[in-house]
């Protein structure tokens, strides 16, 4: 068994060898540079997408009118529980634009952003500095 592994993986070397000696260098780099691109890149956005949770809002008036047109009545149950999954989604939508605003503050996203984060660190609050009986010049919206 070892003596058969041993010779696969020589087998499996040579044929690499070959394949590269025979094979233009162009090609080989070529390969090699659009696979370290494009690492790189989705790298970033996997990142970026694996601390965002998926949403999936209940269609509350589909299954009513899914209902109607089959001429059945929603048991209670079914509207609570769209709503129970309303809610949560809700909660999990909250976590997105809030993720969403710290990877603004990195320096990916919109001056405003970024700007009502420093206002945060440095004020409090999201305006700036608040001067007595005056509305702030800048107002943002959620």
């Amino acid at each position: 068994m070892k003596g058969e592994r041993h010779s696969y993986i020589k087998n499996a070397w040579e044929t690499i060898k070959e394949f590269v000696s025979t094979t233009s260098a162009k090609i080989t780099f070529g390969a090699i540079l659009v696979g370290a691109i494009t690492t790189l890149v989705s790298y970033k956005y996997e990142t970026q997408r694996s601390s965002s949770i998926p949403l999936a809002f209940s269609e509350v008036t589909q299954i009513e009118k899914d209902a109607a047109s089959v001429g059945t009545h929603l048991e209670n149950i079914n509207r609570y529980l769209p709503k129970v999954n309303d809610c949560a989604m809700k909660i999990f939508e909250s976590w997105n634009l809030a993720h969403g605003v710290m990877t603004q503050e990195k320096g990916i996203g919109p001056d405003s952003a970024k700007e009502m984060m420093k206002n945060v660190k440095q004020y409090s609050n999201l305006f700036g500095k608040f001067e007595e009986g005056k509305t702030p010049d800048k107002l943002y919206c959620c």
